[in-house]
């Protein structure tokens, strides 16, 4: 478990943190002891942490159930109806709460190196348009959301973790 949780941190999938559960600069620690992995059915709340390091571990299956609503760090909840407005609506947090802004495009997070996740156009490096239509966030920015249940549930983590947030600090209810 320990080497999976390294290889997921050292993909930026989950934050590497400190034994009192802050970032950490460098080094190769783990996450916290107290974080427990999803059951199978993954039904209930569970941290974005848990989220990624499940999708990491049974990386052919989606979860049984879809994501229902978002909990913030500070306990505010959010209702999503699917993976693609788990994401979208986890950047417009970011963008309420002052961290993403025009002057941080293009995003692009994880591995991706041809594509943006979050621009000024719903344009990709080489071109192409976003898939997706509804793609605006609440700041104007644009946001690419044609992604499979568990891209979508990394680029979740993937984003926090830009934006300097705790992903093990969010929760999302699936049901």
């Amino acid at each position: 478990m320990q080497a999976l949780e390294s290889v997921a941190q050292e993909a930026r999938l989950i934050p590497k943190l400190r034994p009192s559960g802050r970032f950490q600069e460098s080094g190769n620690q783990t996450i916290p002891e107290s974080s427990n992995v999803p059951s199978a059915d993954m039904s209930g709340w569970v941290t974005f942490t848990d989220l990624a390091i499940w999708f990491q571990k049974k990386p052919d299956k989606a979860p049984q159930y879809g994501p229902q609503i978002i909990r913030d760090q500070n306990g505010s909840e959010i209702k999503v109806s699917n993976w693609a407005s788990l994401l979208k609506t986890t950047a417009d947090w970011l963008v309420q709460a002052g961290y993403l802004a025009s002057e941080r495009c293009p995003v692009t997070v994880g591995n991706m190196r041809s594509r943006y996740l979050i621009d000024l156009h719903p344009t990709h490096p080489n071109g192409r348009t976003f898939t997706t239509k509804d793609t605006t966030l609440s700041n104007g920015l644009h946001i690419e959301l044609h992604w499979g249940a568990k891209s979508a549930a990394m680029r979740c983590c993937e984003l926090l973790v830009e934006f300097g947030q705790d992903p093990a600090q969010f929760h999302v209810l699936l049901g």
